[in-house]
C-alpha cells in the first residue's frame, strides 16, 4: 500500500488553461520546421522565466504542464514574497500570444484564482477544473479570458500584488492589458499590450 505524503495541500494560485486552436490542421498542413517553431513558443511559455518568475530562495511559486496543444500553468502567491502573481501571468500570456500570431496561430484559454495542487508530475485541484471550463465553454473565440473570481480576489487579497503597490496601482496596469468584451468579459488585450512590449515599432 502506498503512503499518501501528509504534507500535500492545497495552494491559493493563479491557474491558466490554454488550448491552440487547430492543431491537428496545423500539423496536417505545414512542415516538421514550422510545426517546431511553434511548440518551441508554446514550450518556453510553459517554462518559467528566469526574469518574469525569479523569486528569492524558498520562494519559488510558477509551475506549468505542457502538452503538444494545450498549456496548463500555475502560480501559487501563498507566500510571503509579493510577486504580483496575477501581473506577471498576465503578461507572459501577451507575450505568447503575440509570438504565436507570428506565426499564424491562435490560443484560446481561460485565467483563473483558486485551489490547486501540483507536486512532480502530479497537478489537480478546484482551479483546474475552473480554468478548463473558463476555455472551453467561456472564452468562445480566440480569446483568453479572465473569470470574475479574478477581480473579486485581486481587490481581496493584497497577496496577488506586487510589491510596493497598492490596489489602485494594481488595477491601473492590468487595465493596460485588458479589455472587456461586448459580453462583459475581461479578456488579455495582446494586441493593444504587445506594443507596448516591442523595443522597435517595426517589430509590431
Amino acid at each position: 500500500m502506498t503512503d499518501v505524503s501528509p504534507s500535500a495541500a492545497y495552494r491559493p494560485s493563479v491557474v491558466t488553461f490554454l488550448d491552440i486552436l487547430g492543431f491537428r490542421e496545423i500539423v496536417r498542413d505545414r512542415s516538421a520546421s514550422e510545426v517546431r517553431a511553434i511548440i518551441d513558443v508554446v514550450r518556453r511559455f510553459g517554462t518559467p522565466d528566469p526574469d518574469i518568475d525569479a523569486a528569492p530562495e524558498g520562494f519559488e511559486t510558477t509551475a506549468s504542464v505542457a502538452f503538444s496543444d494545450s498549456i496548463v500553468r500555475v502560480r501559487a502567491y501563498d507566500t510571503d514574497y509579493p510577486s504580483g502573481a496575477l501581473f506577471h501571468e498576465v503578461i507572459s500570456l501577451v507575450h505568447l500570444q503575440a509570438e504565436l500570431i507570428a506565426h499564424d496561430v491562435l490560443v484560446r484559454g481561460g485565467v483563473t484564482v483558486g485551489n490547486a495542487y501540483v507536486q512532480d508530475d502530479i497537478a489537480f485541484g478546484p482551479a483546474f477544473n475552473r480554468a478548463y471550463e473558463l476555455e472551453s465553454k467561456v472564452a468562445n473565440s480566440p480569446r483568453i479570458v479572465l473569470g470574475p473570481e479574478v477581480f473579486q480576489a485581486l481587490r481581496n487579497d493584497e497577496r496577488l500584488w506586487a510589491e510596493h503597490h497598492d490596489l489602485a496601482d494594481e488595477v491601473y496596469y492590468q487595465r493596460r492589458m485588458l479589455k472587456r468584451g461586448d459580453d462583459g468579459l475581461w479578456y488579455v488585450d495582446y494586441l493593444y499590450a504587445a506594443y507596448e512590449e516591442v523595443d522597435e515599432p517595426e517589430s509590431y
